[in-house]
């Protein structure tokens, strides 16, 4: 007998038509499950909008992001970096977050990496270094 997870609950959801055509042609290209489809969408919904939503947000697509980042002088480039902490301090306190570095890790970038695939990255707790590979540019961050 088949059981479901106690993790899990069945819902029964009504869909527009176009939608769900549009599901089941994106699941049999990823050769998913439409409800492993669904619950994939849902979660990275879910998790933008509970984390990076909480300060107002544009998105803009890779290409564009990086015109203006090859067009900036080094020393603006500098000024943004040395903002990232404030503001990231700033998300941390408007989602209810710890603002430490385990935190920022998991709750920020985590979900930066995963969902919007810019980057990979990783890291050591103990020595407080975070090294990112971009897909767009090579970054290294690193403190001790």
């Amino acid at each position: 007998m088949l059981e479901i997870s106690p993790d899990t609950n069945r819902i029964t959801i009504r869909l527009p038509k176009p939608l769900l055509c549009e599901l089941r042609q994106e699941a049999n290209k990823k050769d998913l499950p439409i409800s492993s489809l669904v619950i994939k969408i849902l979660n990275k919904n879910v998790m933008v909008d509970k984390r990076f939503k909480s300060m107002p947000t544009i998105t803009i697509p890779q290409v564009l992001f990086m015109k203006f980042i090859e067009n900036m002088e080094d020393s603006t480039l500098d000024r943004i970096a040395k903002a990232g902490p404030m503001i990231v301090k700033k998300i941390c306190k408007l989602s209810e977050w710890k603002y430490d570095i385990e935190s920022v890790i998991n709750n920020h970038f985590m979900i930066l990496a995963k969902y919007f695939g810019w980057f990979h990255f990783t890291f050591e707790i103990n020595h407080y270094s975070l090294y990112i590979l971009g897909t767009l540019f090579p970054i290294k961050h690193s403190t001790s």
